[in-house]
């Protein structure tokens, strides 16, 4: 299994046809928060940043 962050839009256009069965996408949206997740083992840590454009608190 790989993972992949970035704009799912740009990653998708790099992922021949027919080579992924399933995709799931459940982001929460514009929470204005920075959201941070570890791997089930703890041996990676992700990251993101949950804001629109320039609005930042």
């Amino acid at each position: 299994m790989k993972v992949l962050t970035g704009d799912c839009l740009n990653l998708l256009e790099q992922i021949p046809d027919e080579s992924v069965d399933a995709i799931y996408l459940d982001p929460p949206f514009f929470t204005e928060k920075t959201h941070e997740l570890k791997t089930r083992e703890g041996s990676k840590e992700f990251s993101f940043d949950d804001l629109w454009g320039c609005h930042k608190k």
